[in-house]
């Protein structure tokens, strides 16, 4: 996927998040009653209007960041009969958890291959269910065995309902030279471009041999799949 653009939310976003914005509050916030008491100079009613402002800070940061971050309960050990050894399968796991989340906060999405039949029908139906228009897919597939994709028959059952919910599918199938010289190779991808083509996917064939480094990672990466913007 595209690299991850920093526009003005995220930027806003940051700034409401960032540890110093909020040490910088809690210092103001503890410091201006004192300076008010110990001034003279400073007046009840400035004293009260700075802590109010302050409040209403922190209770817009507050919301914000219930916005924007996932909150989650934190599962305790008092149940388990060995706590520590839970408490380190629970950190373990805490930690993938939180830096999958991460690279999806930042744009990226990145799966293993076990997973992708998944992800694909999820993104299909998602598209299906978003109701934005137009549903359009680009896919790009290094096919390197033709017959695992005519077996995932959820992933081409979500390609017949978006097309006919109206969306359009393109798709590129990238085969190596070497594979294409063998028959038995040839005829099952011809028969699985047929097959998409059947369901109605603008189906094309290109030869990873022939494609330059930067192009092949333009239509490759993160196996590309996205709908276009309405």
């Amino acid at each position: 996927m595209a690299a991850p653009r920093r526009d003005t939310t995220t930027r806003i976003a940051d700034l409401l998040s960032s540890p110093l914005l909020n040490g910088v509050i809690g210092v103001v916030g503890l410091a201006t009653p004192i300076i008010g008491w110990a001034s003279s100079a400073v007046s009840l009613e400035a004293v009260l209007v700075v802590e109010t402002v302050l409040v209403l800070l922190l209770v817009a940061n507050h919301i914000w960041m219930r916005q924007v971050y996932i909150h989650l309960r934190r599962a305790n050990n008092r149940a388990m009969a060995d706590a520590r050894y839970f408490d380190l399968v629970r950190s373990q796991l805490e930690r993938e958890l939180i830096a999958d989340f991460g690279e999806i906060a930042d744009g990226h999405l990145q799966v293993y291959a076990t997973e992708v039949p998944r992800l694909s029908v999820l993104l299909l139906q998602a598209l299906i269910d978003s109701g934005s228009e137009p549903k359009r897919v680009l896919a790009a597939d290094l096919t390197t065995n033709p017959n695992l994709l005519t077996q995932r028959r959820e992933y081409l059952a979500a390609n017949r309902r978006l097309i006919e919910a109206g969306g359009t599918i393109q798709r590129l199938f990238i085969a190596f030279a070497a594979d294409l010289g063998r028959e038995d190779y040839a005829r099952a991808l011809l028969q699985l471009a047929d097959h998409h083509r059947s369901l109605g996917v603008t189906c094309g064939i290109a030869v990873r041999d022939r494609l330059s480094r930067s192009s092949f990672r333009r239509r490759t990466s993160c196996r590309t799949m996205r709908s276009s913007p309405a």
